[in-house]
């Protein structure tokens, strides 16, 4: 519904003003996630804490623990997902 418009900018944009002008990160972030989830399933505010906690949360937290090889080294080679997009950064 709003992917590709001027309104895909909003998130970010909320999410950055608020963190400016509260200095609160961590909220302002959750702020700018919720408005992206709301406008990509169209207003429904159920519909959005469900994008967010079973598309985004408990998936990326059931790939991590699940799936461990998919987050090997990045240029091992051993890895199916080149750009490493859903493993967290690996100390070596």
């Amino acid at each position: 519904m709003f992917h590709g418009t001027v309104f895909s900018l909003l998130p970010a944009v909320i999410a950055i003003v608020l963190a400016l002008i509260t200095k609160e990160v961590y909220s302002s972030l959750f702020a700018g996630i919720f408005v992206g989830a709301f406008l990509s399933v169209g207003f429904h505010p159920v519909a959005a804490f469900n994008l967010i906690v079973v598309d985004g949360l408990s998936a990326a937290v059931y790939r991590r623990r699940f799936y461990p090889e998919r987050c090997s080294r990045p240029g091992s080679g051993s890895s199916p997902d080149p750009d490493h997009s859903d493993c967290p950064e690996k100390k070596i």
